[in-house]
């Protein structure tokens, strides 16, 4: 029987060149994010209290938040040949973000990707100005087997989203919030930090800087020719 596969991308420095949240922050936040990053250093904030305060900071309204990412946003080389890969073999694609999904679809919009569920936090517009006044945290987890470190547990969605219990989880990512879901997944596509903690921890993976890379992985894994 063929292997069933389900891939996962990390967005922001895995998809995207850098991190759009942080370019959002730096760019059009108030200036006071520096002290909370401070805090969240410092261990005086978590991860979850610090995602909803620093996304509220941005003086930008949504369209105004879209625009900014459909110009600056970078993607990583092979990302659309990995797409294009993953359509042909039925192989289901995932992006789950630490971030906000309100900067992951304008970026996919402007690329022209459809049909590719994006689960993440929210940040919601308001107030006389139209600027974020509260970050929604949809898949936080519920479940007390998950961590409560990230405002969205990237675990707890692919565990929701698993269809059969032969699928082979592969995950995609570079950062800190992507430690749990590469001990969950059968397959690890590793760059940046999470490299490291792969390397320091036993997980087994497999080391990239383009998509090009992952395709040849998952071509690999699957037994078919890598085009």
């Amino acid at each position: 029987m063929a292997r069933r596969l389900r891939v996962f991308l990390d967005y922001d420095d895995t998809i995207t060149v850098g991190g759009v949240g942080d370019f959002l922050i730096e760019d059009l936040g108030d200036g006071s994010h520096l002290e909370l990053w401070r805090s969240y250093m410092e261990g005086r904030l978590t991860l979850k209290e610090l995602d909803a305060r620093q996304y509220t900071l941005i003086q930008a309204t949504e369209q105004e938040m879209a625009a900014y990412v459909a110009k600056k946003a970078r993607v990583r080389d092979g990302f659309h040949e990995l797409l294009q890969f993953c359509r042909s073999h039925e192989v289901p694609v995932a992006i789950i973000t630490g971030g906000l999904e309100n900067y992951v679809k304008p970026l996919l919009e402007r690329e022209g990707v459809t049909g590719i569920p994006v689960f993440g936090n929210r940040v919601r517009f308001g107030g006389p100005r139209g600027h974020p006044v509260a970050v929604e945290m949809p898949n936080a987890s519920p479940r007390p087997e998950f961590c409560d470190y990230c405002a969205c547990c990237k675990t707890f969605v692919m565990a929701r989203l698993r269809e059969h219990p032969d699928e082979e989880f592969v995950f995609v990512g570079d950062g800190s919030t992507d430690f749990c879901p590469s001990t969950f997944a059968r397959h690890v596509f590793a760059r940046r930090r999470l490299l490291r903690y792969c390397r320091e921890n036993g997980v087994a993976h497999t080391p990239f800087e383009t998509f090009h890379e992952v395709r040849a992985g998952l071509a690999r894994l699957l037994g078919v020719e890598n085009p």
